[in-house]
């Protein structure tokens, strides 16, 4: 088995083109899974679990908040350094103020409709709440 060794997306992809069926699958794979693993250089993409990660958060906060991202084989990729910087940004202050307001609409929504979740239901021709 040949040691592994890092190449540029470019000689890989030449590789990728003039291969068999089979090892274009082996390639295939290998890159999918590398690019799955996360990344440990600063400067390369990531997905949102090992970004998440990194900046220890929930993986969900990753698209609440918008973080901005790169398609790569149709998959949002990230990268840590541009995070980073989002999270000093007025770009995220912006999102934030966005989501309270949600939260405070819906809040309101609830409010005016009366309690969460609940139900008219008749019987015996009277209305009595589930």
């Amino acid at each position: 088995m040949e040691a592994e060794k890092e190449i540029s997306f470019e000689a890989f992809f030449a590789a990728y083109t003039i291969a068999s069926g089979e090892r274009k699958q082996v390639a295939l794979r290998a890159a999918v899974a590398a690019l799955n693993a996360g990344c440990n250089s600063n400067s390369e993409l990531m997905t949102a679990r090992a970004l998440a990660k990194a900046l220890k958060i929930h993986e969900a906060t990753v698209w609440r908040w918008k973080f901005p991202f790169e398609e790569w084989a149709g998959q949002k990729r990230y990268n840590l350094e541009t995070s980073k910087a989002y999270l000093k940004s007025p770009s995220l202050k912006l999102r934030l103020t966005e989501l309270r307001e949600e939260r405070r609409r819906a809040s309101s929504k609830i409010c005016k409709s009366g309690k969460r979740g609940v139900t008219p239901v008749s019987v015996n021709g009277s209305e009595k709440s589930n």
